[in-house]
């Protein structure tokens, strides 16, 4: 997937008469396991691998942040809210049980069944 994106980035600049970004190189490999001395030839390559690491942070920050927003306490409650309007909007009754597991700051449970029937 990031080698796809990476490859259309690249050519929509080139496309558009873009000038990509030529970044600095992150690293460089330690001269003690380079046996030359030939200069190091990974631009390209040390770009890719940072597009690639920022490319799975942000997925990793998305995929957090909605675990974080739906898996709360809250949502729940709010399907069971919905079914219950839901289900008395088609004429079926909801009982004390199902008002009651809604957690409605209201303690008038009757009021409540008596307004759903009408619905």
């Amino acid at each position: 997937v990031v080698d796809t994106i990476f490859v259309k980035a690249k050519a929509f600049a080139a496309a558009h008469s873009l000038e990509w970004p030529n970044e600095s190189r992150v690293c460089r490999t330690p001269s003690r396991f380079r046996d030359t001395t030939a200069v190091e030839d990974v631009a390209d390559c040390a770009a890719e691998a940072k597009w690639r690491q920022e490319f799975f942070e942000a997925v990793d920050l998305m995929n957090s942040e909605l675990d974080r927003r739906f898996d709360q306490a809250g949502m729940s409650t709010a399907p069971r809210r919905e079914k219950v309007l839901l289900d008395s909007a088609r004429g079926l009754v909801s009982d004390s049980d199902d008002v009651s597991a809604l957690q409605l700051r209201m303690q008038d449970f009757e009021s409540i069944a008596l307004q759903l029937k009408m619905l």
